[in-house]
């Protein structure tokens, strides 16, 4: 899949926090906190500042940060010498700079189909049922950062 435009960009700022889904069809960076799903029809970054607890999934996956749960790059998982990556990731092809900390499972060259949301939301389009389907996988719930919630 190929990168829409460079001044097409999802971005989550450092100060964010969001638990649920997020979807986009443009390339993503997270800076911020997310517990929760993001399917990224593009590439998507993981920044240093950048923490996810959940599941990746994007075409190309990036990180620089920390993630925690499973990883789906279907073209590629490159992790730069600040990330830290525990559990595991599905992959065509595996970059892992020095100084980068990975402990889980790699799987390379075969994707589980359960995780498959990209494949899924191809083949979906091409159902009757498309617009029920495109609402469900396309659900972002965001909530207050830790220090609001705090307070209330």
């Amino acid at each position: 899949m190929g990168r829409k435009s460079d001044l097409e960009l999802t971005l989550i700022h450092a100060t964010t926090s969001i638990e649920g889904s997020l979807t986009s069809e443009v390339a993503c960076r997270i800076e911020g906190e997310l517990k929760g799903t993001i399917i990224c029809h593009d590439r998507i970054v993981i920044g240093e500042t950048g923490k996810v607890e959940g599941t990746i999934e994007a075409e190309i996956v990036i990180i620089e940060g920390t993630v925690h749960g499973t990883i789906l790059g279907k073209q590629r998982i490159h992790m730069v010498s600040t990330a830290r990556v525990h559990g595991d990731i599905y992959t065509q092809q595996l970059i892992i700079e020095e100084g980068a900390h990975f402990e889980g499972h790699c799987t390379m060259n075969a994707i589980p189909q359960h995780l498959n949301a990209l494949q899924t939301e191809q083949t979906s389009h091409t159902s009757p049922n498309h617009k029920q389907q495109e609402q469900k996988t396309t659900t972002t719930q965001p909530t207050q950062p830790i220090e609001q919630r705090a307070a209330a």
